[in-house]
């Protein structure tokens, strides 16, 4: 019985023992950390293949160990692309495009960046004729598209679409002209969708 005392008594010490290291090294490792100012430093044994991570920077003489030292975080990548995330829009009710001289229907500006362009009006006129609208930046002419109107019939609708790289403050203008002098473009709007890419 009293063997079996002892015994009993043998294995709590020793998993007290145990639990008290347990705790111990929990709290060391809580206390003393390898890792300072956001880095991880470590020795290597290059004979063993051994890693030890360490406090300071400093490697012990003997052994022959390399000191390394990486980042917890790791180096910031780099900025991805814009996605099409933006789209700018320009609107107009009416506008008087008559005698054959280019009006600007509606504008948008835009900032730097890849754009797909489209726009849209309804050419209201009194008169035979046919009107020409364009998509403009400055003297530059994207896209056209030409209607022809019979006098006393509903109006026609107008579509153009386009595409470019723009520069910073770029405006962009839907320019429509035709040749009689009771000629309107009505509820027109012109739209710039940024992209990254734009394929076809």
């Amino acid at each position: 019985m009293l063997g079996r005392l002892a015994h009993s008594r043998a294995i709590l010490v020793a998993v007290a023992v145990l639990a008290t290291a347990t705790l111990t090294g929990g709290i060391a490792w809580a206390v003393i950390s390898p890792v300072s100012g956001g880095v991880v430093h470590g020795c290597y044994n290059p004979a063993t293949g051994g890693l030890q991570l360490k406090v300071t920077t400093a490697c012990p003489k003997t052994g022959n160990k390399t000191p390394i030292n990486w980042s917890v975080t790791g180096p910031k990548g780099a900025t991805g692309l814009t996605g099409p995330s933006d789209v700018y829009i320009g609107k107009t009710t009416s506008t008087p495009i008559g005698l054959g001289v280019p009006a600007v229907v509606t504008s948008v500006v835009l900032p730097a960046g890849s754009y797909l362009i489209t726009a849209k009006t309804e050419i209201s006129t009194g008169t035979t004729d046919n009107v020409l609208c364009t998509i403009t930046k400055g003297s530059t002419n994207y896209d056209s598209t030409r209607v022809w109107i019979t006098a006393g019939e509903p109006g026609e609708i107008v579509d153009t679409t386009a595409v470019g790289n723009q520069p910073a403050n770029s405006t962009l203008s839907l320019v429509c002209y035709g040749n009689a002098n009771n000629e309107s473009a009505i509820d027109a709007v012109l739209t710039a969708t940024r992209t990254q890419t734009v394929h076809g």
